[in-house]
């Protein structure tokens, strides 16, 4: 069933109010907004792009979910389509799931990333080609690209910045790494700081120091 959404361009420029990130975090957690679109451009020395997502609390979560439409070049047969983009769904959720919790005045909510791969009413789109050797970015992919790769490109849709010398490093934080999905090893493990964008949203709402990201604890 479609979720009932409120778009905001709450940017985080100095010049910007808080108020209508107030209006947002409050809303949400008395109960008033079924769900805010976070739509943020993100900037580095190298490029810039958007993170879009739709953010929703359901009882004690916190639910991100992401919506991409894939749109497959002419030559891409629709069954092999549908079989990698099955395997992308699976890994990606692997990755990305279920991975971090927001903490805001001693309570804890788990976060829930929920990508989707939809026909209609998505959040970003990527093409699809058939190529083996296609450069790939957000917005370009290969139907040979593994799910390490799409989960990368689905960082970025979630406002993380690369880690790796020559990619798209955050240009207040520039970190090169090789343990996390952000980096050129493509390394399966998301850390806090890739969703930073969360915790500077709900920041902005409700005032410095009051919010962190922390990780779940995994065996």
């Amino acid at each position: 069933m479609p979720t009932k959404s409120t778009n905001y361009d709450c940017s985080f420029v100095p010049r910007r109010t808080s108020l209508c990130l107030w209006g947002v975090f409050l809303s949400l957690f008395t109960g008033n907004a079924s769900a805010v679109t976070i739509d943020e451009r993100m900037t580095s020395d190298h490029r810039t792009w958007n993170a879009i997502f739709e953010l929703r609390k359901e009882a004690q979560e916190i639910v991100i979910e992401l919506r991409i439409r894939l749109i497959a070049d002419a030559s891409v047969p629709p069954q092999q389509l549908r079989k990698v983009t099955a395997r992308w769904h699976a890994g990606v959720a692997k990755i990305w799931g279920e991975v971090a919790s927001l903490e805001s005045d001693g309570q804890t909510y788990p976060i829930r990333i929920n990508v989707r791969f939809v026909d209609h009413n998505a959040h970003h789109h990527a093409i699809v080609h058939p190529n083996a050797n296609t450069r790939i970015d957000q917005l370009n992919w290969s139907i040979w690209s593994e799910h390490l790769v799409i989960a990368h490109e689905v960082g970025h849709m979630l406002g993380a910045y690369d880690e790796y010398a020559g990619g798209s490093l955050d240009p207040d934080n520039p970190l090169i790494t090789n343990d996390s999905i952000m980096s050129g090893q493509l390394y399966p493990r998301v850390f806090p700081r890739h969703l930073e964008l969360i915790r500077l949203w709900a920041e902005k709402a409700i005032g410095p120091s009051k919010i962190n990201i922390i990780q779940q604890v995994t065996d």
